[in-house]
């Protein structure tokens, strides 16, 4: 079937950074894909940590982020007149926003100068994982914005609870090749279980260490764990494994640039956070046939291994005996269909299918 070609546009993007992440990524491809045929601009507030390469089409607004109460609510304002005067200067035909750093002046910037039907806010995560005074800006700000969307089933429930409007799904692109390029990294063992993403609380990799440690009892001594990815959790996680003597059969990478090789090669992928919007790297397992091992939070990890087949292997979150019992399944347990599935599940996700969504707004 024909489909019908895309009017060329003037769009913006807005954004914190293109630092690591997920958002920063759909960003990035949606923005090099988007730009083919159209007019594009990405607007950031701070370029200085930027991993994603969009080309010529990034432009710094300078304006990063900042500690204390007064002096992220002067940030706020000075972020809406930024964007009001980029959106007014330039007279763009569509604006999107990823993450409520840039979304929330960006919504009170259209709300002011009358150019709500331009905007479409990005929401990324559980709204309900943001404080009380984000909540209400996101109440009273985002009601009256024409398209708000986001990645998963459950954030557009939770959303709709929220804001008590219709929002948008529209799930996150992946491409091949990835947007990182780089020297390829192998693995210092023969088997491995892979955790890839940021190194933040939330993640609770930690919860990933000690449930192999457990399953270390069961499971053949050539099988390892891969850490790959840099932040704030680093340290303690770092002191888990040396906690539980598992600095043997755990590597922590730290950032790669390409992890492709080992992505590819890993027995399967560990995801245990508290929460998520719709994580990336789970379709990065899927496009590769790598099988899947995440904590049950909400969104995304569900309604991904559901797609594929394996909702067995969703464990509760925090429960690491579990989590152990699932890596244990994963090693014996053989599936002949799985790849077959995965390329059925993973064409939904292709870059230029979900281009066409975002600049369509199609549900």
């Amino acid at each position: 079937m024909l489909r019908t070609q895309i009017k060329p546009r003037r769009l913006a993007f807005f954004i914190h950074s293109l630092e690591m992440g997920g958002a920063e990524r759909v960003l990035s491809l949606l923005a090099m894909e988007l730009s083919k045929e159209n007019f594009v601009r990405v607007y950031l507030f701070d370029s200085r940590k930027n991993n994603f390469d969009v080309g010529n089409l990034a432009v710094d607004l300078q304006l990063p982020a900042v500690q204390g109460s007064l002096s992220k609510v002067f940030l706020l304002l000075r972020r809406v007149w930024a964007i009001g005067g980029v959106v007014k200067e330039n007279n763009y035909d569509q604006v999107i926003t990823f993450m409520e750093g840039s979304s929330l002046p960006a919504a009170i910037a259209a709300f002011l100068g009358g150019w709500g039907k331009k905007l479409t806010v990005s929401v990324r995560q559980n709204p309900y994982a943001y404080n009380f005074f984000v909540r209400l800006l996101m109440k009273l700000f985002y009601r009256p914005i024409i398209k708000v969307n986001t990645n998963s089933l459950g954030s557009k429930n939770a959303l709709e609870q929220l804001l008590g409007r219709p929002v948008l799904l529209v799930h996150n692109p992946v491409h091949v090749p990835r947007a990182l390029s780089g020297p390829a990294t192998s693995s210092p063992f023969n088997r491995y279980f892979l955790f890839l993403g940021r190194l933040d609380p939330v993640k609770r990799v930690t919860d990933i260490v000690t449930g192999f440690g457990l399953a270390t009892k069961k499971i053949p001594d050539d099988v390892g764990l891969c850490i790959v990815g840099g932040g704030p959790d680093y340290e303690n996680i770092s002191k888990k494994v040396a906690e539980l003597n598992l600095g043997h059969r755990v590597r922590m990478f730290g950032p790669l640039m390409q992890p492709d090789q080992l992505l590819s090669n890993s027995e399967a992928v560990i995801l245990a956070s508290q929460t998520e919007g719709w994580p990336n790297v789970l379709l990065e397992a899927i496009q590769a046939h790598r099988k899947i091992i995440a904590s049950d939070c909400n969104f995304g990890p569900r309604e991904i291994l559901e797609g594929v087949g394996t909702p067995e292997n969703l464990f509760p979150v925090g429960d690491t005996s579990v989590l152990a019992e699932k890596m244990i399944h994963v090693l014996s347990h053989k599936d002949e269909n799985y790849s077959k599935r995965c390329e059925e599940f993973f064409r939904r996700f292709e870059v230029s299918e979900i281009a066409r969504q975002w600049v369509n707004n199609e549900r």
